[in-house]
């Protein structure tokens, strides 16, 4: 097993967050993640290219919550990168009020603000494209 340092660019969390039969997403723009990849060889991780949602269309980009194929075993978050900007993108039936009490819980709260109004968190893709760089890693330059 060999570990590897991934760091990277752009980055957009997708989550869905559903209510009865209501569903929001919350897309989550980042700038610069560093991750931790453990292979089963000692050859770079072998990464499978899908297009991100809403995005451009090309086979340019990785869904970092669905890596564990080819050599690569794991997966880890070593540093968060830094907050760009937050959408959410609701379905017609929600109404404006709701939807900023909605978005007020998430900023005061966060996840367990909205789990203990009742939503639940039913899928995250962690999407990851442009100024992607993988090296060996070496404590001793992180």
């Amino acid at each position: 097993m060999s570990k590897w340092k991934l760091t990277t660019g752009t980055n957009e969390v997708h989550e869905e967050w559903v209510k009865g039969d209501i569903v929001f997403r919350k897309v989550t723009s980042l700038k610069s993640y560093i991750w931790y990849i453990y292979t089963s060889d000692e050859k770079p991780p072998k990464f499978e290219f899908s297009a991100v949602p809403g995005g451009d269309g090309e086979l340019d980009s990785i869904n970092m919550h669905d890596t564990c194929i080819n050599n690569i075993e794991q997966v880890e978050v070593f540093e968060e990168g830094n907050f760009f900007s937050e959408l959410f993108i609701w379905p017609e039936k929600v109404d404006k009020k709701d939807r900023e009490n909605i978005e007020t819980l998430w900023e005061k709260n966060s996840y367990s603000g909205l789990e203990e109004s009742g939503w639940h968190n039913l899928e995250t893709e962690h999407w990851i494209w442009e100024e992607i760089s993988v090296e060996p890693y070496d404590p001793e330059f992180l």
